[in-house]
């Protein structure tokens, strides 16, 4: 199972838990991720099923700063990465948003083919790495 679908299974048993209709009601409503979910509705046409796959990596990766800890970490997304040692602790959700925000570099680097701005291959594949260890694997 990737990040994405993981996020969501776990993002869905929280909302059915609080009595929301679909998960990402309970997102907070900062403007840049308000902005992504109404861009990904129109686009999937106004339904809510299914709508995760017209979201940019960038609304995945702002769900793992700030208050999020509280509201989504701790109840929910913690479980997305079962292989953290110590998953509740603020600096497990830290450490995971600074990974998913060196992976958005990656990701932009790679997908607009920026060859000038190529890191270092290693310390890149260790960032993806990480994740998908502290994921336990693709599972």
């Amino acid at each position: 199972m990737c990040l994405v679908e993981k996020i969501t299974l776990f993002l869905c048993s929280l909302a059915d838990e609080k009595g929301y209709s679909t998960w990402f009601s309970i997102i907070p409503q900062t403007e840049v991720l308000k902005r992504s979910i109404q861009k990904a509705l129109r686009r999937n046409e106004k339904r809510t099923e299914g709508v995760e796959e017209y979201l940019p990596f960038s609304f995945w990766r702002g769900i793992f700063i700030g208050s999020n800890y509280i509201v989504l970490w701790i109840p929910a997304l913690h479980l997305v990465f079962p292989a953290l040692v110590n998953p509740l602790e603020k600096r497990s959700f830290d450490r995971v948003g600074t990974h998913l925000h060196r992976a958005s570099h990656i990701r932009n680097r790679v997908a607009h083919y920026d060859i000038r701005e190529a890191a270092d291959f290693e310390q890149e594949k260790s960032v993806l790495m990480w994740l998908i260890r502290a994921m336990a694997g693709s599972t």
